[in-house]
């Protein structure tokens, strides 16, 4: 019954029905719809809480274990009572249910006990008033004692187990402080519990705190359970506790590894774990933290010995057994494995064997040793697995590293950077950690992947560099890092010499495939592997048994300081290395290609997808590739890259590549002009972004006439859309028109691109002022994304951007508040950084328009909401356009209450971005908030007078310096083809 105590959780019956809220651990606690109600009555809370632990009851058990009978008496006492609760709930006593026999509440029931799985942290333990039903003693009611007393156990025995749980969860998630916290709280509820007292007496010792482990071990031992980890010895058996020198002694500090140690250390005093391995690559640190592990394992409860042998002493591996002999005292013997059976067998011991890999012939003589001492356990380090059912198995990576967006002093908290300096400190006294060197620092930490043999060799340089020379030699080659000191071990002398070591110890099969695998610059999958090195899934096993190779459940991947070796290796056979890297290309770039095919030049989910997580081996085919001369596959996935870098806002990056690859294809070759005007099209499309147009301009141009000579339909018309769209944000609309029709044309059965095209003519169209047109053209595009053609959530994005850009241009500023939040919804569902920065600019001069027509202050505070909020991280938009919207926008804003200055300041701004960008459109566009706020006088109308009549002026921007000089309205409207708007603007702000 203890354990099967639960809380019945009601129907929640009628709808109008108050949340019960009851809280049974500590003092009683009643509340409906969060309001606190008083149960004055001592049997009525008693009521009360057994329909909340027990649900629906009778009144007959209520009237026995109340009153302690079952006659009208108490029968009469329970209706008695029932009436006091109902004139203590007052309006809301329909909670309390009666239906002829039985009791029970109705409505959502809420309660501390209820809780207790739901909450974690520390917010379960503040769940904790004091014990269970504390306040809820009925005289001369031995039924209700026993049912509270049982009741309370249970409440109390739940929660213990909660904190328990949750304890473990965080210690296994590395939160070891709020582990503590709460083991620490269930040891107070319940001074009684074993597996809570075991579990801090670990935490103790894996937090290098073993004289508080000890005293919680001895003091719960002598106060609580004195037999609690007693051994069990056979009285006919002499022990012999093992002599407690034979850990090493360290000479230098240990760091970190909180949560491997406290894992191991849970491994190591489970009833079922006999044998554990630590394993990886040499110099990771295996050997320090098994010796860290042991040191805490003697520091527990009943332990009667800790053996350490370092297997790399031993002159042949058949000398384990006189090793471990010889540190337990034991003579020479014929027999010593025999020995060993009867002097460990009832040991409660710890064996550790460092570098076991050197001794796996001696695995089933080890086992035999475990099978016939039950309580003895073995920790075992080795840079390859034993193979054994028994074995539980860690595997250990490198430190922690500082988040690369980390500064000080957060970065300063992970585990490498903090051996860096306390090593660097031994190296160097005078060297000391500040904000500025910790950019270097976590720079060394992430070169050596959090190595720690790593880390200590190239701290130890610091007595002779400095730090960025240290910086830079590793930059060149980590692999060269070796030990200045005289006396490390030759495995240990430097990272080449440890891999060295491990690659003597592979088989012949196992070098060739380890150095096959090093065609993979990144993480890779198994088909790849197949695909590309014809390896299998066999051969991947047993890179991983040798600690060469490690798998996260769905990938393969290398140290990266083991990559850079196997990578070398690889390179000293240069026939099989150019075959595997051709073979890598082909299979990346084909995929790619044909995903990018698939989506029309676009972004599908799968192709996304496909370029998040191959990355790196597509840039590695693509300069592989282009540096072989082999230019063919560049066209069919120069869009796919070009979409996914801008998605990402790694505009920098994609120009870097673009303008890299464009350089190595010759340009005298006809053969190859497809793929120019390919990389010229992408080049000029990020130039538009970054604020060079006429760059952009002059790009798309290129891409145009190469595209042509080469007659590539496909590259005609990405050119000549991408020309289109240079000319629309120069605030040459007529000129886009046309380019756009041509696109549109060449674009054929391409639903896709086709329906791109057809959103920016729109666009186009309606700032040229053929509203009847774009409003055509935009019907098509509905079309298309409603029948699902078109289900790209990208280009669902772009179509609201261009539906909202029109609206603005036809004065419907309602219809645009709608395209651009839905943009903007679907931009921020994709992560779409670009997108949004322009969205959130137009959505705001939306916002504001919409005031100002249908006098909605609401619409002026979601206005000033998205300013706020987009200009504290200007920095992040390389996009002038959006960026001098928003600036003209919230000058808007400070001028509505009156801040003048502000106001001034940031129309001007705005005005200026837009200029120094030779963005046209920018400069159209922030002339609306301009001339509503600064003070206009005739040279501003002059000045006006002609941007109004320039070919370059759209319908909204005239219309609103129609609104300050309804005379220009006047006359009708005579483009002049030969305005420079940027003179213009330039004198507009002279003014």
């Amino acid at each position: 019954m203890t354990e099967g105590v639960q809380l019945h959780v009601q129907v929640p019956g009628h709808p109008g029905r108050p949340a019960v809220g009851l809280d049974l651990l500590g003092p009683f606690r009643l509340a409906l719809d969060g309001q606190p109600i008083e149960i004055r009555s001592l049997k009525g809370r008693a009521l009360l809480s057994v329909l909340a632990l027990e649900g629906a009851t009778s009144r007959e058990r209520l009237a026995t274990l109340l009153w302690q009978r079952e006659d009208q008496r108490a029968l009469l006492s329970l209706r008695n009572a029932l009436l006091a609760i109902r004139r203590d709930l007052g309006a809301h006593q329909g909670v309390l249910g009666v239906d002829g026999r039985h009791l029970s509440l109705l409505g959502p029931l809420d309660s501390d006990v209820s809780r207790m799985a739901a909450v974690s942290g520390t917010d379960l333990i503040s769940l904790w008033r004091g014990p269970a039903l504390q306040d809820l003693t009925v005289r001369d009611s031995p039924p209700w004692d026993e049912w509270q007393d049982r009741h309370a156990a249970a409440l109390t025995a739940r929660y213990v187990r909660c904190l328990h749980d949750a304890a473990l969860k965080a210690a296994r998630a590395g939160d070891l402080r709020l582990s503590e916290r709460l083991a620490t709280h269930a040891l107070s509820v319940d001074p009684l519990s074993e597996e809570v007292a075991s579990h801090l007496i670990h935490l103790y010792a894996t937090t290098d705190r073993p004289d508080a482990a000890r005293h919680l071990s001895e003091q719960f031992r002598r106060e609580v359970q004195p037999a609690l980890f007693t051994p069990v010895q056979a009285p006919s058996i002499q022990i012999t506790r093992p002599a407690p020198i034979t850990l090493p002694t360290p000479l230098t500090s240990f760091v970190g590894r909180h949560q491997e140690r406290h894992l191991l250390l849970e491994a190591l005093t489970a009833p079922d774990t006999r044998l554990v391995t630590v394993y990886g690559p040499g110099g990771i640190g295996k050997t320090r933290l098994a010796a860290e592990v042991a040191r805490a394992f003697a520091a527990l409860p009943g332990v009667t010995g800790v053996v350490h042998v370092d297997l790399n002493e031993l002159s042949r591996p058949g000398d384990l057994a006189g090793a471990l002999a010889e540190r337990l005292g034991l003579p020479p013997s014929r027999d010593l494995w025999p020995d060993l059976q009867r002097h460990l067998e009832q040991q409660h011991a710890l064996i550790v064997l460092d570098s076991f890999e050197g001794a796996l012939s001696e695995t089933p003589a080890l086992l035999n040793l475990l099978r016939h001492s039950p309580r003895l356990r073995a920790l075992v380090t080795s840079r390859q697995i034993l193979g054994s059912d028994a074995e539980t198995v860690l595997h250990l990576g490198g430190l922690s590293l500082p988040d690369p967006a980390a500064t000080w002093p957060a970065g300063y908290g992970s585990e490498a950077v903090q051996l860096f300096e306390q090593r660097a400190r031994q190296a160097n006294l005078a060297f000391s950690l500040t904000p500025e060197l910790l950019p270097l620092v976590a720079r060394v930490c992430r070169d050596v992947d959090g190595t720690p043999l790593a880390l200590e060799l190239a701290a130890a340089w610091l007595r002779y560099t400095t730090l960025t020379d240290l910086a830079h030699a590793l930059d060149t080659d980590v692999l060269a890092l070796a030990s200045p000191h005289h006396d490390p071990p030759p495995r240990h002398s430097s990272m080449r010499a440890v891999f060295e070591q491990s690659w003597q110890r592979l088989t012949a099969r196992g070098r060739s495939a380890l150095s096959s695998l090093g065609v993979f610059p990144v993480s890779f999958s198994s088909a790849a592997a197949l695909a590309v090195t014809a390896l299998g899934p066999a051969d991947l096993q047993a890179l991983i048994d040798d600690s060469m190779l490690s798998f996260d459940g769905r990938r393969y991947r290398f140290h990266p300081l083991l990559r850079q070796f196997v990578q070398e290796r690889l390179r000293e056979s240069p026939a099989l290395h150019r075959t595997l890297m051709d073979r890598h290309a082909a299979y990346y770039l084909d995929q790619l290609g044909q995903l990018s095919a698939a989506a029309s030049g676009g972004l599908s989910e799968s192709l996304l997808t496909f370029l998040r997580a191959e990355e790196g081996h597509v840039l590695q085919g693509v300069e592989w590739s282009a540096a072989q001369g082999d230019y063919a596959r560049l066209p069919g996935i120069v869009e796919a890259i070009q979409w996914d870098f801008a998605l990402r806002s790694r505009v920098a990056d994609a120009l870097t590549l673009l303008r890299r690859l464009l350089n190595q294809v010759p340009p005298q070759e006809v053969r190859w002009a497809h793929v120019r005007a390919a990389l010229l099209t992408s080049l000029g499309w990020y130039e538009q972004f970054v604020g060079d147009l006429n760059e952009a301009q002059a790009l798309c141009t290129e891409a145009l006439e190469h595209a042509r000579l080469a007659g590539n339909d496909l590259q005609i018309c990405r050119a000549a859309s991408g020309l289109g769209e240079v000319y629309f944000r120069t605030g040459r609309s007529w000129l886009a028109v046309p380019l756009f029709t041509e696109a549109a044309r060449l674009a054929g059965q391409d639903a896709v691109r086709t329906f791109r095209i057809q959103a920016n003519l729109g666009a186009a169209l309606a700032f040229t002022g053929q509203l009847s047109e774009a409003r055509k053209t935009f019907e098509a595009t509905r079309r298309a994304l409603d029948s699902g053609r078109v289900n790209q959530p990208m280009d669902a994005v772009i179509h609201a951007a261009r539906e909202g850009v029109a609206a603005m241009e036809a004065l419907d500023f309602t219809q645009a508040v709608t395209a651009f939040e839905r943009g903007l919804t679907q931009a921020q569902r994709i992560h779409s950084e670009g997108q949004m920065w322009g969205l959130r600019g137009w959505l705001a001069a939306a916002y504001v328009e919409r005031a100002q027509q249908l006098g909605t202050p609401e619409d002026l505070l979601e206005a000033r909401r998205i300013c706020r909020a987009a200009l504290g991280h200007d920095a992040r938009c390389a996009d002038p356009i959006p960026l001098a919207l928003l600036h003209g926008v919230n000058g808007y804003l400070a001028h509505l209450v009156g801040d003048t200055e502000l106001a001034g300041r940031e129309v001007r701004l705005s005005l200026q971005l837009a200029l120094r960008s030779g963005s046209i459109l920018g400069m159209l566009w922030s002339i609306p908030f301009f001339v509503q706020v600064v003070h206009l006088t005739g040279r501003h109308r002059a000045v006006c007078a002609r941007i109004y009549a320039s070919s370059c002026s759209d319908p909204w921007t005239r219309w609103h310096l129609a609104r300050h000089w309804p005379e220009f309205a006047q006359h009708p409207h005579a483009p002049d083809d030969h305005t420079d708007l940027a003179s213009l603007i330039a004198a507009l702000l002279a003014v």
